[in-house]
């Protein structure tokens, strides 16, 4: 299937009558309006500018024009609003793309960039339509930059593809989505957020590309683009003299809550478990030190001094001060490290998980309502997707009290000695919960001022930091969206979460990996999604795929030390086989330490074919059932040097053949040992060997 097909050509998609765009007004009471494009008349279409009017309907008019740039089309939208109210958003384009996907018998695939990259194969399986205003530009949607930093979608069959994107320097707020009108049509859309402007020009071109190949030929467009484009990224890690040197140790994130089992326990099951008093870790710690011949890094849950997950008043820590301050020596004499976790910026006024903890009066009393986030309505926004957990609001990063507040608790937190602290989870990608308040000084809508506004923050947060004589890293919940990297250096990744939807594939990194250095994740929601006795070496899996992905390694504890399937999964029983998960991450950092450094740690992701051998089953879904991959992944790096090196992994529990054939290069079965490729390779479970070309 041509997917710039004659209808894209010719322009049908925008004069055959169907939905093309629709704008989306606020009036001063904050209701939305919404115009649509078969709503007006196509006034005129000449060349390439077409006019969209009927004074009847609007007083305005909408213009689309087009150009053939780089060997596809590019488009920008404008609105004349004679109206009194203002934009909130601009939805274009809207396609309808004629489709099959591989798992319903035929041969596309959708490439969705939330969670890192997503791979869509299943209509039915797969209906999934998520609008961030209705989350308030929280959870994990298409929001760039939030939850989404590369700004395209694509589809793609073994004949062509179409890549569906922005080129945006600037990192407007847009949220690329999907959903199918039936199991052959799948729509795809753009909202563009304009921050409440009476007339609207796009500042940045929409994209619609041929490409041959997979997502990978898609990221590389943007990759392309990218890295002319003069966005504002950070240095590259290997460049930047401002992070502390554990960053390029390759520690192990060692995951562990010290009160209750899971997220889904209140109150009495909130107790103090065995990680209490916080000195306990510290033989795990050294233990696992031992094993993994690395660094540990003791990354605790539950430790808030407020109640778990109950921000922005977080320190000190619960229980007993005096035992954490001597544990976070023991841990750093021992040359290992300490990491918490937060839960982002907001206010809880009530903690579900431990009942006892009520701060309604003190919000009333410091007045915190002037600092919440609004709807449009002027309704203050509740803390979303967590009802669960706590009660409370979510607040605005552009008022000064979420700013003071974030800032001082941070900066006690350094004080303290903690080398990390994952301050930012819920605020998914490092970015704020959208505001529309009109009292804040802020535009009335969300736009490029809440980035604007994190920046400042999180500017803050490191002055401050400094300020103390402290370097302690700070990091969010998922990839650090573009305009945040500079600050967010080192964050908790949920690639597995596509598992809801489709397969994960490690776009994120192929575009950014230069720049960061995040961390495998604590596996949160996959026992929603995973039957894990199914295909019990999925762990080993995970691993392996984080590993190859450019990642840092993480574990999950259960009770006793015993490394679990993942956060949240059963905390005392049914523990996973990890013998050849230990051996495995202890060889995967001897070569991240290793002259693979230079393509692990700071390389760039290559276009990497699957290696030659054979598949078994990767995952068992408890949706979609069997998700199959290659016995042995692999991935091509290149490095700053021009080399470039293909790391193999057999990430099952059985010996496996990898089949090479002729190819030019030199064969690492260690990292310290060199010799001539042979056609064939045998690799032991968890085995790792890298060809370095030549």
């Amino acid at each position: 299937m041509n997917f710039l097909n004659d209808s894209i050509r010719s322009d049908k998609f925008i004069t055959n009558g169907k939905e093309v765009f629709n704008v989306t007004f606020l009036d001063k009471s904050g209701e939305r309006r919404v115009l649509t494009s078969d709503q007006l008349k196509l006034i005129s279409a000449f060349g390439d500018r077409f006019v969209f009017a009927d004074p009847d309907v609007f007083d305005g008019q909408v213009e689309i024009f087009k150009s053939a740039e780089n060997g596809g089309f590019e488009y920008k939208l404008s609105v004349d609003n004679n109206t009194d109210l203002i934009i909130e958003s601009v939805k274009f384009p809207i396609l309808r793309i004629p489709c099959r996907l591989k798992l319903d018998g035929g041969n596309d695939t959708i490439f969705w960039p939330s969670l890192e990259g997503t791979l869509v194969e299943r209509a039915n399986d797969n209906k999934y339509y998520s609008d961030a205003v209705e989350r308030f530009g929280g959870g994990y949607t298409g929001l760039a930059p939030a939850g989404v930093s590369m700004q395209f979608m694509a589809i793609y069959s073994d004949k062509c593809g179409l890549y569906f994107g922005t080129h945006d320097k600037n990192c407007n707020f847009k949220d690329f989505e999907y959903y199918f009108e039936d199991n052959d049509v799948v729509r795809f859309e753009c909202t563009h957020f304009t921050g409440g402007c009476k007339d609207y020009l796009m500042p940045y071109p929409f994209v619609l590309r041929e490409f041959e190949g997979d997502w990978q030929d898609a990221a590389e467009i943007y990759r392309n683009w990218l890295y002319a484009s003069g966005m504002a990224l950070p240095k590259k890690l290997k460049e930047r003299k401002d992070l502390p040197g554990w960053v390029y140790d390759s520690p192990v994130f060692m995951i562990y809550p010290v009160r209750g089992n899971t997220d889904k326990d209140c109150d009495k099951a909130m107790a103090e478990n065995c990680y209490y008093p916080y000195s306990n870790i510290l033989p795990v710690a050294d233990k696992y030190a031992r094993s993994f011949e690395s660094r540990i890094m003791a990354l605790m849950m539950h430790w808030e001094g407020s109640a778990p997950w109950s921000n922005p008043y977080v320190w000190p820590p619960h229980g007993d001060l005096g035992d954490f301050e001597r544990t976070v020596r023991e841990l750093h004499k021992n040359n290992n490290l300490i990491g918490l976790y937060a839960s982002g910026i907001g206010i809880t006024t009530k903690s579900v998980k431990d009942s006892s903890y009520d701060i309604t009066d003190r919000y009333i009393n410091e007045n915190w309502s002037e600092a919440t986030c609004r709807d449009s309505k002027d309704k203050e926004i509740k803390v979303t997707e967590l009802s669960f957990v706590r009660e409370g609001f979510e607040v605005c990063p552009y008022c000064k009290k979420t700013v003071d507040v974030t800032v001082d608790e941070a900066v006690k937190i350094a004080k303290a000695d903690v080398d990390y602290f994952q301050a930012f989870d819920q605020n998914i990608g490092g970015m704020a919960h959208f505001c529309w308040s009109k009292e804040h000084g802020h535009p009335a809508a969300p736009g490029r001022w809440i980035t604007d506004s994190m920046i400042k923050m999180l500017q803050s947060i490191r002055a401050g930091i400094s300020g103390a004589g402290k370097n302690m890293l700070i990091g969010c919940e998922l990839a650090a969206c573009e305009p945040l990297m500079e600050y967010l250096t080192c964050n908790d990744l949920r690639w597995f979460i596509t598992l809801r939807q489709g397969r994960p594939v490690p776009a994120y990194n192929y575009i950014y990996h230069e720049y960061v250095c995040n961390f495998s994740g604590n596996q949160n929601e996959l026992e929603k999604t995973t039957d894990f006795s199914a295909a019990p070496d999925n762990l080993l899996y995970r691993t392996a795929y984080s590993f190859l992905a450019g990642d840092i390694l993480s574990v999950t504890l259960g009770e006793g030390g015993r490394i679990n399937w993942g956060w949240n999964a059963p905390f005392k029983d049914d523990f996973p086989e990890s013998k050849h998960l230990t051996e495995f991450i202890k060889n995967a950092n001897k070569w991240r330490r290793s002259f693979a450094k230079k393509y692990l740690v700071f390389g760039k992701l290559l276009k990497t074919a699957p290696a030659n051998c054979k598949e078994s089953v990767a995952f068992v879904t408890k949706k979609s059932g069997v998700i199959s991959d290659r016995v042995i992944l692999n991935r091509r790096f290149s490095a700053d040097d021009g080399s470039v090196a293909e790391f193999f992994v057999n990430r099952t529990f059985s010996e496996q053949e990898l089949h090479l054939g002729k190819r030019a290069g030199k064969l690492y079965r260690t990292p310290e040992e060199s010799g001539e490729l042979t056609d064939t390779v045998k690799l032991k479970p968890g085995e790792i060997c890298c060809i370095v070309d030549i």
